[in-house]
């Protein structure tokens, strides 16, 4: 991307929100795959931390704006700084982005929920619940890492041999926290 054509990008953002009509953003960004505040930077040109950096927008990233709001895919890569021309396929066929972020927040159980949750009853150690969760995982890590010795799933012998290593390691992890836990 040149640096005429990286003056220019704020001109990608106008030109996408001319087409955005009643589309909102987040409605936009979502259709796109592309992260809303991600979508705000584009239109706004308010992208300074990448503003010199060539291809600060990916060809496909652009070609999936455009589709999204029926916007000619050539001119908005061309406003982005590239040659339409090096990006054809895109012309004939936008990507299909997918936001892959989690539509939910993860949240963090503190020790408290955990214990709650195997071992309702109030008053009760939880230890050994635990513990037995701990041995019942250990052992389905040691027949995956079995299983995977006796038939690897493909011809890289030596990857399935590490994979394999590596399970039996944390299957002993498991097991030694199992009797930790169950000693309190």
């Amino acid at each position: 991307m040149t640096e005429e054509a990286t003056a220019e990008r704020p001109r990608l953002g106008r030109y996408l929100a001319a087409y955005r009509n009643l589309l909102s953003r987040a409605e936009a960004a979502r259709r796109a795959g592309v992260p809303e505040a991600r979508w705000l930077e584009v239109e706004t040109g308010s992208d300074e931390a990448h503003a010199n950096e060539a291809g600060a927008v990916s060809p496909h990233t652009v070609a999936a704006m455009c589709a999204v709001v029926g916007a000619d895919i050539a001119t908005g890569l061309k406003l982005a700084g590239y040659d339409p021309r090096e990006y054809e396929y895109l012309l004939t066929a936008p990507p299909q982005l997918m936001d892959v972020r989690p539509a939910w927040r993860p949240r963090i159980a503190v020790y408290r929920a955990i214990v709650d949750a195997v071992s309702p009853t109030p008053h009760v150690d939880p230890r050994p619940r635990i513990a037995a969760i701990y041995r019942d995982v250990a052992a389905q890590n040691r027949r995956l890492a079995e299983s995977i010795d006796e038939n690897p799933p493909d011809d890289r012998t030596d990857f399935w041999a590490g994979y394999a290593s590596a399970l039996r390691a944390v299957a002993d992890e498991q097991s030694r926290l199992a009797t930790a836990d169950s000693h309190g």
